[in-house]
């Protein structure tokens, strides 16, 4: 079985022990808008920063695509 690279919302959420329906209520977004950020796509500054906010991390420490993780 093929598994994809997780991105750094999933790693994080899943780390911290949150499901995405967690996720989503602790940033105010929906649940579905939260899965699709976890599968690839890239939310607007403003989502960035709840999301980031309900991991309790900063946005450039989860949106920075130039490091791993």
């Amino acid at each position: 079985m093929v598994y994809a690279k997780p991105n750094k919302v999933s790693w994080y959420r899943i780390k911290q022990g949150k499901t995405s329906a967690q996720l989503a209520k602790l940033s105010g977004l929906p649940d579905g808008y939260i899965r699709k950020v976890e599968q690839g796509y890239i939310p607007n500054d403003e989502n960035k920063i709840k999301i980031a906010d309900a991991l309790d991390m900063t946005v450039e420490e989860l949106f920075n695509e130039d490091e791993d993780f």
